[in-house]
């Protein structure tokens, strides 16, 4: 397991939090934070890319071996 998904329970559980506060507003809450969780979100989607794109070649270097 070469990608640590502690990273995403954190991230996750912290989302939980935020939308646990929001329950009411919601929306409006959510369009004022949007840039914080699109900046986690992205952070996670590069992790998740460079992760994804980097597995292929491993297991495309042992079957050429």
């Amino acid at each position: 397991m070469p990608y640590d998904h502690s990273k995403n329970l954190d991230v996750i559980a912290q989302l939980h939090d935020a939308d646990f506060d929001n329950d009411d507003i919601g929306d409006e809450r959510r369009t004022s934070s949007s840039p914080t969780s699109t900046g986690k979100w992205q952070k996670i989607d590069v992790e998740a890319e460079s992760v994804t794109s980097s597995r292929p070649p491993e297991t495309t270097s042992p079957s050429r071996g």
